[in-house]
């Protein structure tokens, strides 16, 4: 006759915290009567490495993005002032065409007459 296996000593539970909490798992595999010793300690070297590689992972892709919003940041900063320097550009030519036609208009230049030459 078969003996039962208690939910917690199943492998399908093993399997289920490893996914969802990764190392703290660990207690399940060493109570479980199952397991030799040295199944528990290839396991808990899997499980460990599997941990480390995860959170190196996790490392690099936090680096990455964190470069990336920092130089779209940089861009964005670029951008902003290459648009207010041609903004102030196109101001300042702006006044001073408009200076320039205010002249014209207010004071009407005609070619100088003969009386006004001499």
């Amino acid at each position: 006759m078969k003996s039962k296996v208690k939910v917690i000593d199943s492998l399908w539970t093993f399997a289920v915290a490893v996914a969802f909490a990764g190392p703290f798992a660990l207690p399940l595999l060493w109570r479980n009567p199952r397991f030799s010793i040295r199944t528990k300690l290839l396991g808990s070297v899997f499980i460990l490495v599997l941990t480390g590689a995860l959170l190196w992972m996790t490392e690099v892709i936090f680096k990455d993005t964190y470069n990336r919003i920092h130089e779209f940041q940089e861009l964005q900063r670029q951008s902003q002032k290459q648009s207010e320097s041609s903004e102030s550009s196109e101001s300042s030519e702006s006044s001073e065409s408009s200076e320039s036609s205010e002249s014209n208009e207010t004071t009407p230049q005609y070619p100088p007459t003969k009386d006004t030459a001499n």
